[in-house]
């Protein structure tokens, strides 16, 4: 029989937090799952611990080659099994109601839904640091938190992920609004993940988003010329901040705009669940049986 829900997961030398990023997935309440894991050509040991999972419902795919995520991704969409599609990082964590909450949502929504959820804010030890904050709506399009987005696999497939290579950092907002006049997008306001803050990121990477964010404001343009040229500003001020505070103390600070902190009760909820992933095991063998 086919899986109710496809969970994919793209990446590129992941370290040791695609461990927990597993687990995540094994930890759901809902469990009628396929679990589809590309590698993008990495030179890590990740290798060695994905084809030690046991489970047949965790299906691992690799050609050697280094494509960037969108490749990948319209890759994972073309191997799903299941009617719904729901994507993930391999350095983020679920929270264990996320595939049976989200899921429940999207059935009871027209097939062109796109439904991202709320989340919580983890540094690189894991160690809960707030509630992520997030405007899933701008004047240019939509923004989801985007480890948290699923949709019916219908909607995946008629609307796949820009390959040009200027969207590489920035492939989720070109697609969001690519498809905003014929998608329905929802947000859940439920922390159903858990998402890695790596503090302000590389100038490169940053560049790549930036030019990426550009390229999408271009194309919008001619309707709005005047938000265009303040979206552009607004990408130099921010490359600009990122230059300034990348090896100073005032990161700290960047960093902690991100996320709001938690009350006493939401802070006692996350880390219950958190545990709960952490204490879940992954059915493995060793290579030589």
């Amino acid at each position: 029989m086919l899986p109710a829900v496809s969970i994919g997961i793209a990446y590129f030398n992941p370290g040791s937090s695609l461990e927990m990023a597993i687990q995540s997935v094994f930890a759901q309440t809902f469990q009628d799952w396929e679990l589809i894991l590309v590698d993008d050509g990495s030179t890590d040991h990740s290798t060695s611990f994905i084809q030690s999972i046991k489970d047949s419902r965790v299906r691992y795919f690799c050609d050697g080659f280094h494509r960037r995520l969108q490749y990948r991704l319209n890759e994972i969409t073309a191997l799903a099994r299941a009617p719904y599609l729901f994507r993930m990082d391999a350095d983020d964590i679920m929270h264990p109601e996320r595939i049976a909450l989200q899921l429940a949502e999207l059935r009871n929504s027209p097939v062109n839904t796109v439904l991202g959820t709320g989340a919580y804010s983890i540094d690189e030890a894991s160690q809960i640091l707030g509630m992520r904050r997030l405007s899933h709506h701008t004047s240019m399009g939509y923004s989801f938190i985007h480890p948290s987005v699923a949709a019916n696999i219908e909607w995946w497939r008629a609307n796949p992920y820009s390959q040009e290579p200027w969207y590489y950092r920035a492939e989720d907002a070109e697609l969001w609004g690519r498809t905003a006049s014929h998608t329905n997008f929802r947000y859940m306001p439920e922390p159903l993940l858990f998402y890695r803050e790596h503090g302000p990121s590389s100038l490169e990477k940053y560049l790549g988003t930036a030019i990426g964010l550009v390229s999408i404001f271009y194309q919008r343009r001619h309707n709005k010329r005047s938000l265009y040229l303040k979206c552009i500003a607004l990408e130099i001020s921010k490359i600009w901040t990122m230059c300034v505070v990348e090896e100073t103390p005032l990161k700290e600070k960047v960093i902690k705009k991100r996320f709001r902190s938690l009350t006493d009760c939401e802070m006692a909820c996350a880390q219950k669940a958190l545990d709960n992933v952490m204490k879940t095991p992954i059915p493995t063998i060793t290579l030589e049986e």
